[in-house]
């Protein structure tokens, strides 16, 4: 007998798998956050990743989806990934569940070019002490 955690999961899987992201012009949707684990207590909203960004058809996007999801659109906060996230997001978007993927290969790529740049930007910022020089200089201003 499986868990409620683990059914609800998979309904949410078969729910996303489902929807029509490349009406959306989405090649790459990334389920993140607190909802993209198995706890049942999750009470969170929805984080969703995509790539690339769906333009015009951003607001679509967002009430499509909270329709499939059986959720108010203010529940649904859908994220572009791009050149301009910043490290910790894209670290924690990656950390995600892949729901959809056009093409494993692109999606991939894409993981890859983002962890491997984050992970060693967010090294090189704890080894210099970026956090703690910060911090300094706004507690002696």
């Amino acid at each position: 007998m499986e868990s409620p955690s683990v059914s609800r999961r998979q309904g949410v899987d078969v729910v996303l798998s489902a929807f029509p992201w490349g009406r959306y012009g989405v090649r790459v949707a990334i389920l993140f956050g607190s909802r993209a684990g198995l706890s049942p207590m999750v009470r969170g909203d929805w984080d969703v990743a995509v790539w690339p960004d769906p333009g015009e058809k951003y607001g679509d996007l967002v009430a499509d989806l909270a329709e499939a999801l059986g959720v108010r659109e203010e529940e649904v906060d859908v994220v572009v990934i791009s050149d301009d996230m910043p490290c910790p997001l894209a670290l924690e978007v990656f950390k995600g569940r892949p729901v959809y993927r056009a093409d494993l290969g692109e999606y991939l790529d894409l993981m890859t070019r983002f962890v491997g740049v984050c992970t060693d930007f967010m090294i090189s910022r704890w080894k210099v002490g970026v956090w703690e020089a910060l911090a300094r200089w706004i507690w002696e201003f």
